[in-house]
């Protein structure tokens, strides 16, 4: 069986909150020098709607299921007089709320340019002057964050212009690389034909020398052996 306790535990933590806001903003009316206090209680208001959304919505589940809930006809007939009861709260409270809000719209509309602005919870507690306060702060904050962004270009104006030094001397480098290389390249090819000349010339020397031993040879074999010379001849 599920409990009802829970909705008046709601309930009276709701009607609570809506009498304390009507009787605060009461007390504050006219005084603009607690707007924090002011925001505080809109924003309790807004949380007293919600709760009051949650109660209407549990209490039909208890008419459509009065015995799972242990409930009976007259305990419903109750507590709908109670939600009736928070409803009216709740219209008082919105009601000193939008009394606020409306003596600062003629402000808001000028500020618009004539076309009424949307107020907000910061600023439907504020006056004129908070709120031209508010403004010129808010325009030195973004003059403050231009000024940020506008040093922010100016670094990066700079770094690029160093960047680009930086890689025009690589450029430089890189050619003088290139020249470096095509130089040794032409001195290697160069060397390259010399050797091979050189090899050329040394093959034909290899040759003549060899043929001139071989004559040297047979010259001293001649001279060493005059007998074989002497037959050579007997049998020309």
């Amino acid at each position: 069986m599920k409990s009802a306790s829970a909705w008046m535990d709601i309930f009276e933590a709701t009607r609570s909150d809506l009498e304390r806001v009507h009787g605060d903003m009461k007390r504050l009316e006219g005084d603009n020098s607690n707007i924090r206090q002011k925001r505080n209680l809109a924003k309790k208001l807004t949380s007293a709607r919600d709760n009051l959304t949650k109660l209407q919505r549990q209490l039909l589940q208890m008419e459509a299921n009065p015995s799972g809930f242990g409930i009976g006809v007259g305990e419903l007939e109750r507590r709908r007089g109670l939600l009736a009861e928070l409803q009216s709260l709740q219209k008082q409270a919105d009601a000193s709320i939008n009394d606020r809000s409306n003596s600062n719209v003629s402000f808001a509309t000028r500020r618009a340019g004539g076309k009424a602005a949307k107020e907000t919870e910061e600023t439907m507690y504020m006056t004129d002057q908070a709120l031209v306060q508010e403004q010129k702060q808010t325009i030195e904050q973004q003059d403050e964050k231009l000024d940020v962004l506008a040093d922010g270009l100016t670094k990066l104006k700079y770094m690029g212009q160093d960047i680009n030094a930086e890689l025009g001397l690589h450029e430089r480098l890189l050619d003088d690389i290139e020249n470096a290389v095509e130089k040794t390249d032409a001195r290697i090819q160069s060397n390259t034909k010399g050797v091979e000349e050189i090899q050329m010339k040394s093959k034909s020397n290899c040759c003549i020398f060899i043929v001139m031993v071989l004559l040297l040879a047979i010259i001293v074999f001649l001279i060493a052996s005059p007998s074989t010379l002497e037959s050579v001849c007997k049998k020309k």
